[in-house]
């Protein structure tokens, strides 16, 4: 079985085969949870969160099981086009990784 990956943005989703043990459930209050927050232009990533789906956190990482689809969308649609999260999996979310070779160092890609 292939794994998948979601790729929105900076936003990195990738299937995982489960929640690592210790990871604490995140109580959702709304329809919808950021993701990826936006450093410059006030841009969020956002899930859509729906019954059946649950979000947790481990070691500064975020993981989702959702049992249908969800969608990832930007709070300003025009900045990247809403994709569908597929129902049925484990979801680690992550922020994609850039190389400064001025400053020889890695950092977080910023929107």
């Amino acid at each position: 079985m292939s794994l998948k990956k979601i790729i929105h943005g900076e936003v990195v989703v990738l299937e995982v085969k489960k929640i690592p043990t210790g990871a604490k459930k995140i109580n959702i209050t709304e329809k919808y949870f950021v993701v990826g927050e936006s450093e410059t232009v006030g841009n969020d990533h956002r899930i859509s969160v729906s019954n059946g789906t649950n979000l947790y956190s481990c070691d500064g990482k975020l993981y989702v099981e959702n049992l249908s689809d969800e969608k990832i969308y930007c709070s300003a649609s025009k900045r990247h086009s809403e994709s569908v999260i597929p129902g049925g999996c484990i979801w680690d979310f992550g922020i994609a990784q850039e190389y400064d070779y001025v400053k020889m160092e890695k950092r977080n890609v910023a929107d």
